[in-house]
């Protein structure tokens, strides 16, 4: 089907067989031509000097400049010819025209985004009718003017309390200028806004549905009365003065003269709480859930004198009361404040007696009586204590956003008990009716409550400096407790044979065969001492033993065994189990495992606040606190006297119990209390006022219950009352003067509170500027940086012009007219390429055999 024939030499014969054409999908397709290099510039651009040295360029490169040549021996290339001084000078251009394309692209990129944004924006809301939301025939003004002037129940829902109550706080919060009038939004309304949010739990939806606000005016409005909390917290709560008795004490045979000395009563809650996964772990509570621990002080007044709040709700209560007396809360000489169990009974704070009958409803039942004399103290403790319970109990429903998560920032979170306590005690000064609360729906739905312990129900002995005090406690709770008894059976036991046996019984009690068997069984001998059993099974820790424990600890700190409230049951048993093979003969059980961890932690948590002293240092050999001796005498002051161990005993597992506990305890780092930060350093007690303290208290009951009361210890609560005056010292509470110490009732101006203000009253203001929220953001962002990106251009031309200064065209002509080798046709070609600085800066550099090549 075709012919043959022959081509080139040496009998090399093609054979060309005709064929016919593949299949479609079988065909090669051709290379597309190779496109000319065309200018990068749009199409209707005007040419200019750089076009044409693009053009040149290319046709030299063709031609002949930098074309490739072939040698004569055929595949070898020959080497390129010397380069010209044209050849030179068109590289240097061509470069140079390349950076001031892309510059230009770039600053044309730059500047149709000016003009690309608010098109993408426009383009995409096309088609779409920008609708106003708060178009409402009822504004924010109109709707607080409705509640505050119709009925007074609506505005108890609303607000938490009576509108004269809310109309004073208003007018106090604008003439101290701690809150100010804005051109849409008065003082009153602010306030508003926030009391709903609390008494609600309100989120931005719902403040905006009802005030008919942006979120971003309701937001910065909420955010502005958060600043003012610390302000009124440092005005209205204050510590008790000391000074006078109790009109509910001196006008009561049960508390008189026993409790004469009591300030009031502490006790501390839980609430709820929301922080990120990563930092929850020292806020789980014993209950699970996230949680502060606020400790707060209140007087028979039910008026809160102190708050602490922000310590995680791992802390007890004694830590958070320990942290409390090192910020500056400090008890009067001679005076105390009554606690619940979870407190360490010292001179100053008085517990109840242990596994002794306490709560109110255990005396109520069959009107029993108490038998001797600490279910009599008990009895009365309670009644007193009980005073911090109902404030609590009327804040936490006054303001449900205590008993639920909310939506703010922690910040804010740590001051809403804060803000809580200061309007309960302004509605307390203004005798603001509480007896509506009590038929009063939940606000908030019960099952959005956080489930939260009410407190700790027994002291662990984790405050050195508490511990310390604990005996001499006891010993002014006794005397308090005996002279109560022995009043209490003079006076109802005359003539009662009931009252004389309970007395002789609870006098010459005697064990029961029971008792002694229960005796027998926790192992004590029958005459009173240690039995050998119980001698062999204490434990007898050593350092090795130690070490081995915190080994096992650090092999188990992973999230398989520990959560964060501790080790699992299953990881203690795992934990026993493996520190009884390696110990095998230490017959400890597991609970004395766990305790000798606990005794660990609270070494180290002592440890750790003892550096923190000023002066202190750590000798990483010895694993040991150095101090001066003046030092250690404010430690063991501050601490307790179970801090003198840490003299000669050496802690080598301080870095260990660190890996193990840093971020998983609590620190206090959010603490928040009502005592200015100026004034905490004055109030802190040295140890000569703690001990005339003790002497004090000590004492005055027993001298107290020699004397019966008269006429004249009993007498009117305003004759006893004193008020204590504390000048605010922070910059925070400057606005607020010192002469008046509680909130003046004043009748607002109606021109000033409600309605519209004049344009007069605003003059001074700064219009507040309608801006589109995103667009404007970021075209104001570009704007900024194109002018930055302006100078930064401004300051590189500077330095580029004092760079060409170095070198000046004469100079460089001068030295061009000086070199004999040159022809007077390349010093004219040489003119035009001293016209750029770089190449004027490399000729005078250069050497003179180096010149005459360059050209």
């Amino acid at each position: 089907t075709g012919g043959s024939r022959t081509r080139g030499g040496r009998g090399r014969v093609f054979v060309f067989a005709h064929r016919p054409p593949p299949p479609p999908h079988q065909r090669r397709r051709r290379r597309p031509a190779p496109r000319r290099r065309r200018c990068p510039a749009p199409r209707r651009c005007i040419p200019d000097a750089g076009c044409l040295i693009l053009a040149l360029h290319s046709h030299i490169v063709r031609r002949h400049l930098l074309a490739p040549r072939r040698s004569s021996l055929g595949s070898v290339p020959a080497p390129p010819p010397p380069r010209t001084a044209i050849g030179v000078f068109i590289d240097i251009a061509i470069q140079r025209m390349d950076k001031l394309v892309r510059k230009r692209r770039e600053e044309e990129d730059e500047e149709i985004m000016l003009f690309l944004l608010p098109a993408l924006y426009l383009i995409s809301n096309r088609g779409r009718v920008k609708r106003a939301r708060h178009n409402s025939k009822l504004p924010g003004k109109e709707r607080l003017k409705e509640i505050l002037e119709g009925h007074e129940k609506n505005c108890l829902v609303a607000f938490r309390m009576e509108p004269s109550v809310f109309r004073d706080i208003a007018t106090f919060l604008r003439e101290k200028h701690l809150l100010r009038d804005t051109r849409d939004v008065s003082v009153e309304e602010k306030l508003g806004i926030f009391l709903f949010m609390m008494s609600h739990n309100a989120s931005y939806e719902d403040l905006q549905h009802e005030f008919k606000h942006s979120g971003e005016t309701i937001h910065r409005h909420i955010q502005s009365v958060f600043k003012v909390i610390p302000a009124l917290v440092y005005r209205f709560v204050k510590p008790a003065s000391g000074f006078g008795i109790h009109w509910k004490i001196s006008t009561d045979q049960r508390f008189f003269p026993y409790f004469q000395n009591c300030l009031g009563a502490i006790d501390g809650t839980h609430v709820p709480i929301t922080i990120s996964a990563e930092k929850q772990a020292p806020y789980r509570n014993r209950k699970g859930t996230l949680s502060q621990n606020v400790m707060l002080v209140c007087d028979f007044d039910l008026k809160f004198t102190f708050l602490s709040s922000g310590w995680e709700g791992s802390a007890t209560d004694a830590r958070v009361l320990r942290s409390a007396m090192l910020g500056g809360f400090n008890v009067p000489e001679g005076k105390y404040y009554l606690v619940d169990g979870g407190y360490a009974n010292t001179p100053s704070f008085i517990a109840p007696y242990r596994g002794v009958r306490y709560h109110l409803k255990k005396f109520g039942r069959g009107h029993q009586r108490p038998r001797n004399y600490k279910e009599l103290f008990n009895h009365r403790h309670a009644l007193l204590r009980n005073h911090i319970e109902r404030a609590i109990g009327v804040l936490k429903k006054r303001f449900p956003i205590l008993k639920v998560g909310t939506h703010h920032p922690i910040e804010n979170q740590v001051k809403l008990p804060a803000a809580a306590v200061v309007f309960h005690n302004l509605i307390r000064m203004h005798d603001g009716d509480e007896g509506w609360l009590n038929n009063q729906p939940n606000s908030i739905s019960p099952e959005n409550f956080v489930d939260l312990p009410e407190g700790d129900n027994y002291y662990s002995n984790d405050v050195m400096s508490l511990s310390s005090q604990v005996d001499n406690g006891n010993s002014v709770r006794d005397i308090i407790a005996m002279n109560m008894w022995n009043d209490y059976t003079t006076m109802l036991g005359r003539g009662s044979p009931r009252i004389n046996l309970i007395q002789a019984v609870s006098m010459h009690k005697k064990l029961s065969p029971r008792s002694t068997a229960n005796t027998h069984k926790k192992g004590k001998s029958p005459k009173g001492g240690k039995s050998p059993k119980a001698d062999r099974n204490r434990a007898k820790w050593t350092t090795g033993l130690e070490k081995g424990l915190v080994d096992l600890l650090l092999e188990h700190n992973n999230v398989c065994y520990k959560g964060q409230n501790g080790w699992s049951s299953e990881a203690w048993n795992r934990i026993y189990r493996l520190f009884k093979e390696r110990f095998p003969y230490v017959p400890f059980t597991r609970v004395q495992v766990t305790d000798k961890e606990r005794e660990l932690k609270r070494e180290y948590r002592a440890l750790k606040e003892i550096r923190k002293q000023s002066g202190v240092s750590w000798n990483e050999r010895l694993c040991m606190v150095e101090a001066d001796e003046h030092l250690w005498k404010n430690i063991i002051t501050s601490f307790g006297e179970k801090a003198k161990k840490f003299r000669t005993k050496a802690f080598p597992f301080y870095e260990a119990m660190g890996e193990l506990h840093d971020g998983q305890t609590a620190e206090g780092t959010l603490n928040f209390t009502s005592i200015e930060p100026s004034q905490a350093a004055a109030t802190q007690p040295s140890q000569a006022a703690a001990t005339q303290s003790y002497e004090a208290a000590a004492t005055q009951p027993s001298e107290a219950a020699a004397t019966q009361p008269s006429e004249a210890a009993v007498t009117q609560p305003s004759e006893v009352a004193v008020t204590h005056r504390q000048p605010a010292q922070a910059a925070a509470t400057q606005a607020i003067s010192d002469d008046d110490d509680e909130l003046r009732i004043l009748d607002p101006p109606a021109s000033t509170s409600m309605g519209k203000r004049g344009r007069s009253a605003t003059s001074s203001r700064v219009d507040k500027r309608k801006q589109d929220g995103k667009v404007a953001e970021m075209m104001s962002r570009f704007l900024e940086m194109k002018a930055k990106q302006a100078e930064d251009e401004a300051k590189e031309r500077e330095r580029t012009n004092a760079n060409e200064n170095d070198f000046p065209l004469p100079m460089c002509i001068a030295v061009l007219d000086g070199m004999e080798e040159i022809s007077e046709d390349e010093k004219v070609d040489a003119y035009d390429i001293f016209k750029d600085a770089q190449n004027r800066a490399i000729f005078m550099t250069a050497k003179d055999a180096t010149r005459i090549k360059w050209r």
